[in-house]
């Protein structure tokens, strides 16, 4: 998730999906640990639609499109990088157990050794092709 829909989901939750709702969004992106980015973090924002300033500096509302979209994110989108750890070791596990079915065929070399380490360099290439979905 990136930092604007991180900031959007968590304007959803403050607000309580109600468009009526006003608040600052300072506040939002400093709990965060934004706050350096924050005049662009409103520009973007506010440019993609997901939220309208209030009638004081700093104040917000969600507008229905961002109520929308956040949404769309709590439903579906995750933060991926649990996911791509465990792709990752995933491949770290088929690639070990590749070289364990190396040094075997290395030691004894036949005909069904060699099929296993071909069925493993399937595996290891199905699951560097799982990790390319988050790229």
């Amino acid at each position: 998730m990136n930092v604007y829909q991180k900031v959007l989901v968590k304007l959803y939750e403050v607000t309580g999906g109600r468009e009526s709702k006003t608040v600052y969004l300072r506040d939002i992106v400093k709990d965060l640990g934004f706050l350096p980015s924050y005049k662009d973090i409103l520009k973007q924002m506010s440019a993609d639609g997901w939220l309208t300033e209030g009638r004081r500096e700093g104040e917000v509302n969600i507008t229905p499109w961002g109520i929308r979209e956040a949404k769309k994110l709590g439903e579906g989108f995750t933060d991926n990088s649990r996911d791509v750890a465990r792709g990752t070791e995933k491949l770290r596990s088929e690639t070990r157990e590749l070289l364990v079915f190396v040094d075997e065929f290395a030691g004894s070399p036949e005909s069904d050794a060699l099929k296993r380490i071909e069925a493993k360099l399937k595996a290891v290439e199905g699951a560097a092709a799982d990790l390319k979905k988050f790229f």
